[in-house]
This record gives C-alpha cells, structure tokens and sequence, in this order.
C-alpha cells in the first residue's frame, strides 16, 4: 500500500512540473503566435483586395 501511495505522489508531482513547464511556454510563446494570426489574415486579405486601402481592410467576426 505504501508503494502505491509513493508511487502516485511521484507521478503527481512529475506532473505538475510537466503542466507548469507546459503553461510557461504557453504564456512565452503566445503573444507570437497571435502576432504571426494576424500578419497572415493581414496578408491574406490584402491578396483578395489587393486595390483596397490598407485602412479599409479589417477582419469580421
């Protein structure tokens, strides 16, 4: 029983360290990823407008 209860313990804490490191990238890496969303919507509506302002081009949602 003790073994079990160590064991469990160890894979929680293994666990945690894996869903902290996890939730550091994450927070590191997300304003870039948003940034590179946006540059390529950007792109890609100014290649089906290309005549448009840029001014006049913007996302629906």
């Amino acid at each position: 029983m003790k073994d079990i209860v160590k064991l469990g313990g160890l894979l929680m804490l293994i666990s945690a360290v894996a869903a902290t490191a996890l939730a550091g990238v994450f927070l590191v890496t997300k304003p870039k990823i948003e940034f590179q969303k946006q540059l390529i919507l950007t792109e890609s509506l100014t290649t089906v407008l290309p005549g448009a302002p840029a001014d006049a081009i913007f996302p629906v949602k």
